[in-house]
């Protein structure tokens, strides 16, 4: 098999939440009730001390597996002078599709370069930042969801995204949760 990250997070993820009453707040059930509820319950950081603690883990090493990364790659060259997006793509054992097209636009590769480091290191003070959070969270969905798509690894895509849910305002779960559970039935 190949291991590329997506086991890993699995598991870190599942050690937090091994704290919380996950089972209460993140149910297939709760979408599937027939009734609309407004005292559905959402995870809420201050709902229990062992709950807390386990949702303050999974954003605290979800910033730090962020940090490390960025700063590992800032020891590359390849991340300083723009063209480690570029590295990867000529990886042709690891991607579905030919990307060589972006030879020609090397501007991009710089950008997504340079935005992939920027995302990755200052990842933990945009989140802390309330004005900045909702930005941020929505570059990363972005992030996540491209290379899910353009590197066919759509498991760790969503294993990343997932823990984003517990930087959201309960009151802002609540309506989503709503307009989900509207769309089902």
């Amino acid at each position: 098999g190949l291991i590329y990250g997506a086991d890993l997070f699995s598991t870190f993820w599942l050690f937090g939440l091994s704290f919380a009453k996950h089972n209460t707040y993140f149910s297939v059930w709760n979408l599937k009730s027939k009734k609309i509820s407004d005292n559905i319950k959402l995870p809420q950081l201050n709902s229990d001390w062992l709950s807390t603690i386990g949702y303050r883990l999974i954003q605290v090493q979800l910033c730090f597996v962020y940090a490390f990364t960025g700063i590992e790659k800032l020891k590359g060259e390849t991340w300083w002078d723009g063209t480690a997006i570029w590295h990867v793509v000529n990886m042709k054992d690891l991607l579905p599709a030919d990307y060589t097209f972006l030879y020609h636009v090397p501007l991009l590769v710089a950008f997504l370069t340079i935005g992939t480091l920027i995302f990755e290191v200052y990842f933990l003070p945009a989140v802390m930042n309330k004005h900045l959070r909702p930005i941020w969270l929505g570059i990363g969905v972005i992030f996540h969801l491209s290379t899910a798509i353009f590197m066919a690894i759509p498991f760790f895509g969503l294993v990343m995204m997932i823990p984003y849910l517990l930087f959201l305002e309960p009151k802002t779960l609540r309506f989503r949760f709503h307009q989900l559970q509207s769309r089902l039935k």
